[in-house]
């Protein structure tokens, strides 16, 4: 009997290459006979033709399902969104830019069927720009240290979740979204497999600086532990940065150098902290009131285009 995989795309501004993504998954399927697929598109409020697309393709494919959300909620969002519709054994979740080989999807299935919860797309070279490289490093490392995450996992937006992943994540409700970080704290079942990144297939990313600081400041505060271990881990460094500090004035009689700075540090790193704080007091509040992960403006199928 044959598996049923969900494959989840979160769509961007994708109107010029969208059906080809969906055409190579399908294309993909049709090979391999051991499974049959499900495709969820979302729209995450591309303000070009992109809904527009995702009709046509539910006009054409049974197995595509269009959910349109409201506004541009962010791809961890997006992928929220397609969980209630998801009928599949396992699901998948890739871009829509083609950078995700399709056929790559029985490798990461292959990896689940093995015992595992969560697999990661691992790119031995990324395809991406020196500034994203950057920023994609630093985020790995901090969330390494301040998270559950595992040291030599690299996340990345490429993955699968078996059915008890899926399952799990139905209880997870918040307008401030980790999926990895969640999944983190309830399973150990998690690896990852080589698998090699394509060009786009046209455009450049997205991503800003803004967004990308924006989808880091969400997985660092996804939950409460997260920001006391950063500040408890900061301030030991801070700590010791201070201690030598004084060490160096000692012997090298930079008494007033060394004051200025080490203040200077500490009334950083204070107002640092406090953004934080502040920032966790914040979302708390937007929890309590009930602020919504995402909403869904319409939902499409071939039945009811």
């Amino acid at each position: 009997m044959c598996s049923l995989i969900s494959v989840v795309i979160p769509c961007f501004r994708s109107q010029s290459y969208l059906k080809q993504t969906v055409l190579e998954i399908r294309k993909a399927f049709e090979t391999n006979k051991n499974y049959t697929c499900q495709i969820i598109l979302i729209d995450d409020g591309s303000p070009d033709g992109t809904w527009e697309v995702i009709r046509c393709l539910c006009r054409s494919f049974s197995e595509i399902i269009g959910i349109r959300l409201s506004s541009n909620f962010g791809q961890a969002r997006a992928r929220m969104a397609a969980l209630p519709h998801i009928k599949g054994d396992y699901a998948v979740f890739m871009d829509d830019d083609g950078q995700h080989p399709p056929m790559a999807i029985f490798s990461l299935v292959q990896k689940l069927s093995e015992g595992y919860d969560l697999v990661y797309a691992r790119f031995p070279k990324l395809k991406e720009s020196l500034f994203r490289k950057a920023a994609s490093s630093l985020s790995d490392r901090t969330l390494t240290a301040v998270t559950k995450k595992p040291k030599d996992l690299r996340i990345t937006s490429f993955f699968a979740l078996s059915s008890f992943a899926l399952s799990s994540l139905g209880d997870y409700q918040s307008p401030y979204i980790f999926l990895g970080g969640y999944l983190f704290e309830i399973t150990k079942r998690i690896t990852s497999v080589e698998i090699e990144q394509r060009p786009r297939f046209e455009g450049k990313s997205s991503y800003t600086f803004q967004k990308l600081y924006a989808m880091w400041l969400d997985n660092m505060l996804a939950f409460p532990h997260t920001p006391a271990r950063l500040c408890r881990k900061t301030g030991f460094l801070t700590f010791l940065a201070g201690l030598i500090f004084l060490i160096a004035a000692f012997f090298l009689s930079f008494e007033t150098l060394a004051i200025i700075s080490a203040l200077a540090l500490g009334f950083g790193l204070l107002f640092v902290f406090l953004g934080i704080l502040g920032e966790v007091i914040l979302r708390t509040f937007c929890i309590i009131q009930g602020v919504p992960t995402y909403t869904v403006q319409e939902i499409i199928t071939h039945d009811n285009p």
